[in-house]
């Protein structure tokens, strides 16, 4: 079992995207990276690269990354994968080694009839196609998508309000609705 939390080297978009070049499933750039690349410009220091990945693709996952070492990151603890024991809420990290920085962290979801399904509450869903936007050859998961994670998470960051204030004004209408619906912040948060 690893304890370094924090032992991260941050990939290059770039970087990120010639190690996923030959992947066979899908995946999206997610994270506090993601939101910089819808707002086109970088807003504060990121200490990892986080992709979104459709849990019915794990075994293709991990066949993919057979040749680095992958943990599954659950309740504050990493531990090396066991493929029977991987759950949908669980993430993934990636090292090329057991004593080598993390490179990337894999987030899972759970997809039905076409449908992205939010882990934490299982009525919120949006169309698979509605879920990210294009740039650069890469799909980026929609940035209402990234706060709702951030903003319903347990343990909300001062960097997850930072990403939210930075994103929330410059979201378009009806962005702001559907996050609006799923969101219910406390007034210290409010903008």
């Amino acid at each position: 079992m690893r304890t370094d939390f924090n032992n991260w080297q941050l990939l290059s978009i770039e970087s990120l995207k010639q190690i996923m070049h030959d992947a066979d499933f899908d995946w999206y750039l997610a994270g506090g990276i993601a939101l910089d690349e819808f707002l086109g410009r970088k807003t504060r220091n990121h200490e990892d690269i986080d992709i979104l990945v459709n849990f019915k693709y794990l075994e293709r996952i991990l066949d993919f990354f057979n040749n680095y070492k992958v943990y599954t990151a659950r309740n504050g603890s990493l531990s090396l994968y066991a493929l029977n024991n991987i759950k949908s809420t669980d993430s993934l990290w990636i090292a090329n080694d057991d004593k080598e920085s993390f490179i990337i962290e894999i987030l899972l979801f759970e997809e039905e009839a076409g449908h992205w399904i939010y882990k934490r509450n299982a009525a919120v869903r949006k169309k698979i196609e509605d879920i990210y936007f294009v740039k650069y050859d890469m799909k980026i998961i929609q940035p209402e998508i990234q706060l709702l994670y951030k903003m319903n998470s347990s343990n909300i960051r001062e960097k997850d309000l930072d990403d939210y204030h930075n994103i929330y004004p410059v979201l378009e209408e009806k962005q702001r609705a559907w996050l609006d619906q799923y969101v219910k912040l406390k007034s210290d948060y409010l903008l």
